[in-house]
């Protein structure tokens, strides 16, 4: 109730402004008593919102001022008791950026949401609860200022004057946060001089930088020395790990690289924006927004980066540069004082842990300076060595020669000098040293600076490189001997001569004492000696045998024991048996030597193969093979029943690398699907596909490896006729040629034993002569297609590049291209159907 009367008391003041009333005059508008108009005027007028006036010896009168808005310097506007402006001046209007008619009649809360909650919340209706005056000074987020407000209560509302004093507090925080950053500096600098941890010194920087400076985060990264990136070395404020793992490169792709290029503190207010360099995923992973980097060290010779930074959009200072440049000046002295003491420290510790012998002397010939390994070496303790004469440890004639030495050396007549004795250690014996001698200029002339070298492992490593010179002559008479085994191998024509040639020419350069060539079993009948003694089981050779299993059973290329060696003589997966030779050698075969006879071995296997496949393409006669396999057949059987009756002939196979192997095949008497079936259920068939289907059967692919039946027989050059399936068991027909007849079934029988030889017999190789081939294609072509095969052939259509085109050579037939492509192609298919099929 007092409240609405204080209010109404304003309000009547409000209708008549400038116009002096007393007490009276108001109760009586308001309709209260004179006392209580009396008590809410004195309140208005203490709260400077009304004045008032004595008249007489003790009438007053009170009046709201036409101009006295005006009249205030501050900022003022009122409240009601329900919060809701009642006036601004234009003051009020321009801090707060709202005119009188738009704020007039409106809860002050729901005009400026932002504040409720806020000191000016919290103070306002500590006033009104009190009816106390307020005073304070608060930051307003939405107006980004500043305010000293003091607020006066009444029982009608509340009077509030305000004026801004942000750039006075920006003023006086600057002031505080020099002042603070100099005392950090002052800190950090004492750290520095004091601190023998430069990693822990630089751990605390970057928390302090941070701290000083709000920000979120802050790193130290090092230059690598190659310059081209920037490793993060120590830093706070960074997700678990980052630090000492990541790298940021040291170009415009970060903001520490395009600092070290712009040779001066960068500044970023906003990264996300950034336009002079790309932000690196350090900082984008971490949401960084804002920040400033400075150069550790020399622009010229920088030794990394400082960053400070923060996630939100900022502003740093030019003075928060300054304040992070004076760090850096700090980290960089740290860094240079710990090099040098590390450099310091490494000249002792060599100087201390060198296993020469150092010593410095003065012109008078007395030692200065003498290291641990000096001491070792002359057994006299160093207290005793500093200050003696250095004729307490060489005679006359070192000395007198040392003296010469020295002499040259001040003069400028030599730059170093070295003078080799021998010299005693501490127990009296005798070693052979070497001492390289240098002068070094003092304050006083100069010292004679002396490096001694125990020379005796050098005298042993002479005499080792000696005997290193004898082993590679004779490695290269090995080489040699080697070479003049494969000149023999390439003029032999059988592989008689072939192993002869081996044998002999390996014995006859001295290279070994006995040599021999022979097969898995080395029986004795079998075996080329290349010498006129017959092979014996005799003395070496009985260790012979056990190697020789080693070598041709794909264990080892070269075996060794003692004095024997084992070389397998192998080719394209052949085994053709071994080579075994005898040396008496106190070091045995050499690694290099292994590698020779390697090599040795694999070109007598490839020339005993190109041997017997001379005697192949020469010999018209070859063995015909027949063989029986219930166990081959039982996968057909299976597949289509044990009445199966079929037949397949092995068109071509084509190696494809890796031990694989297509092999095509013509199938008829079974169903193409039986027998893809019934293919892939060998282990050596991975794959199976039918390629086409005609009357007569059915043409399949199939990926096979190289322990099938087919290929196995590819290895000795064999040629699987056909095969067939009959009353439960498969046959099959190889050609094999004579030389290769034992090892082939040796081999193939060993994989498959249940592979039965049934019948062999000698036949003739089904050959075409070149004529007869001609012939073939010849019939085969139209009179058109042999003209585009002639016209491609000999214009260069199968060159490359190509010296025509296909729309060329139809020019020349009068044809369409189209037309001549497909009696070319036909004419190709035929070409081809007559090499592969015959046909």
């Amino acid at each position: 109730m007092d409240r609405d009367v204080g209010e109404a008391v304003y309000r009547h003041l409000r209708t008549r402004p400038g116009e002096p009333m007393t007490a009276s005059e108001v109760a009586e508008a308001v309709g209260c008593v004179r006392r209580t108009a009396h008590k809410h005027l004195s309140r208005l007028a203490e709260g400077s919102s009304v004045e008032t006036k004595k008249v007489g010896a003790r009438a007053r009168v009170w009046w709201l001022s036409e101009d006295v808005f005006d009249r205030i310097t501050d900022a003022v506007f009122g409240l009601d008791s329900a919060w809701e402006l009642t006036y601004l001046n234009e003051q009020a209007e321009r801090l707060l950026g709202r005119t009188e008619a738009e704020l007039v009649g409106r809860n002050i809360w729901e005009a400026f949401p932002e504040a409720v909650g806020s000191v000016f919340h919290d103070e306002y209706h500590r006033a009104m609860a009190h009816q106390e005056p307020v005073s304070f000074e608060e930051y307003y987020p939405p107006l980004d200022a500043v305010f000293a407000v003091k607020a006066y209560p009444s029982q009608t509302g509340l009077s509030v004057y305000f004026h801004d004093v942000t750039e006075r507090v920006h003023r006086e925080r600057e002031l505080r946060d020099r002042i603070h950053q100099q005392q950090v500096i002052s800190d950090l600098g004492q750290q520095a001089l004091a601190t023998g941890d430069v990693d822990r010194f630089i751990d605390h920087v970057c928390e302090t930088v941070r701290d000083t400076l709000d920000a979120t985060c802050c790193k130290v990264l090092e230059l690598d020395p190659e310059g081209e990136r920037l490793d993060l070395r120590a830093g706070v404020g960074w997700d678990q790990g980052v630090v000492g793992s990541a790298t940021v490169p040291a170009n415009t792709n970060s903001q520490a690289g395009y600092t070290l290029q712009r040779r001066e503190p960068v500044r970023v207010e906003q990264l996300s924006a950034e336009t002079r360099f790309s932000g690196p995923d350090l900082l984008t992973d971490h949401g960084v927004e804002s920040g400033v980097s400075v150069i550790i060290g020399s622009v010229d010779d920088p030794w990394g980066i400082i960053g400070v930074h923060d996630t939100a959009v900022r502003e740093f200072t030019e003075q928060d540069a300054d304040f992070v440049r004076s760090v850096a000046t700090l980290v960089a002295s740290a860094v240079d004082r710990r090099e040098r003491e590390r450099e310091l420290e490494r000249y002792e510790t060599i100087f201390e842990t060198l296993s020469d012998g150092v010593y410095a002397v003065d012109p008078a010939g007395e030692f200065t300076l003498v290291n641990e390994a000096y001491v070792g070496m002359t057994g006299v303790p160093r207290s005793e060595l500093l200050g003696s004469h250095v004729s307490r440890l060489v005679d006359e004639r070192v000395q007198a020669a040392a003296k010469e030495l020295e002499t040259a050396l001040v003069s400028g007549a030599r730059e170093q000098a070295t003078l080799e004795a021998e010299l005693a250690d501490g127990d009296g014996e005798t070693f052979p040293a070497e001492a390289t001698f240098s002068v070094l200029e003092t304050a006083d002339g100069y010292e004679r600076i002396g490096v001694v070298r125990d020379i005796t492992e050098r005298k042993q490593y002479e005499a080792a490189l000696q005997d290193q010179r004898d082993r590679l002559e004779r490695l290269n008479r090995l080489a040699l001997g080697v070479f003049d085994a494969l000149r023999g191998i390439i003029r032999a024509e059988t592989r008689e001569g072939i192993e002869q040639a081996v044998c002999e020419r390996l014995v006859a350069g001295e290279l070994y004492d006995e040599a021999a060539v022979g097969p898995r079993d080395w029986s004795s009948e079998a075996v080329t000696t290349g010498t006129d003694r017959a092979w014996s089981t005799d003395g070496w050779r009985e260790g012979v045998p056990p190697l020789v299993e080693r070598v041709t059973d794909g264990t080892d290329e070269v075996a060794t024991d003692e004095g024997t060696v084992a070389v397998a003589l192998t080719y394209d997966d052949r085994a053709f048996g071994a080579l075994v030779l005898r040396a008496d050698r106190p070091n045995g075969v050499t690694e290099y030597e292994h590698a020779l006879l390697t090599e040795l071995g694999s070109a007598v296997g490839l020339a005993i193969s190109a041997v017997e496949r001379k005697d192949v393409l020469v010999n018209d006669s070859v063995a015909r093979l027949d063989f029986d396999s219930t166990v081959l057949a039982e996968p057909f059987t299976a597949v289509a029943g044990a009445d199966a009756s079929f037949e397949y002939i092995v068109d071509r196979i084509v190696p494809v690398g890796d031990g694989s192997y297509v092999v095509h095949c013509s199938v008829d008497g079974i169903a193409s699907s039986e027998f893809v079936a019934a293919a892939e259920a060998f282990e050596t068939v991975d794959d199976a596909e039918v390629v086409d289907r005609g009357e007569a059967g059915c043409r399949v692919k199939l990926l096979t490896t190289d322990e099938s039946v087919v290929t196995q027989f590819r290895r000795f050059d064999g040629r699987v006729r056909s095969f067939s399936v009959d009353d439960g068991v498969l046959s099959l027909a190889v050609d094999v040629p004579l030389a290769n007849v034992r090892d082939a079934v040796e081999t193939v029988t060993e994989t498959y034993p249940d592979l039965d030889l049934r019948a062999q017999r000698t036949t003739h190789r089904d050959e075409r002569t070149t004529a007869e081939f001609r012939s073939l294609v010849d019939d085969s072509l139209t009179e058109r297609q042999r003209a585009a095969l002639e016209l491609a052939y000999f214009g260069g259509y199968f060159e490359w590049p190509r010296t025509t085109d296909g729309g060329a050579l139809s020019e020349t037939m009068d044809i369409s291209p189209p037309t001549f492509h497909k009696h070319l192609r036909v004419a190709e298919r035929r070409v081809l159907d007559a090499l592969y099929r015959g046909q």
